[in-house]
């Protein structure tokens, strides 16, 4: 089955014709990858792939099952490094780190009640919540 198919694309920058009559498939459970020198045009036919940009001719089109991720080549400004930009967009891996910590509450609350005097657990400055639980898992900037 065809995942992928890209027809007769062409793009070009002002006079200088980046690529023309590109024609390719990707099937399922194939493997690509895009090698050329720099200023080939290997990042504006990803992003012609990715939907960033629109073909000034032919036409990219993709399969109903068709699923694409992809990492920005620059990292974005923020006081995030870069491993944890990454991390920080598995939407699964923030499901399952909120899930450990859900499960993992009541132990500490337990193991808090255990450790102080019965007049601190009643004190309003010390309240286990489960409200973190809801807020997306962000690591501590290193």
């Amino acid at each position: 089955m065809t995942l992928l198919s890209v027809s007769n694309v062409g793009i070009s920058f002002g006079a200088t014709e980046l690529f023309k009559n590109i024609t390719f498939t990707v099937a399922e459970g194939e493997r690509w990858g895009i090698i050329g020198r720099n200023g080939a045009g290997k990042t504006t036919l990803l992003n012609l792939i990715l939907g960033d940009r629109e073909t000034e001719t032919g036409k990219v089109e993709y399969s109903r099952s068709w699923r694409v991720s992809a990492v920005a080549q620059e990292a974005p400004a923020g006081p995030e490094s870069l491993i944890d930009t990454v991390l920080m967009a598995d939407a699964e891996r923030t499901r399952l780190l909120a899930a450990e910590v859900a499960n993992r509450l009541p132990r500490i609350a337990t193991t808090v009640r255990r450790m102080l005097p019965a007049r601190m657990i009643s004190s309003p400055t010390l309240r286990l919540t489960t409200n973190i639980v809801h807020a997306p898992w962000k690591p501590n900037p290193r």
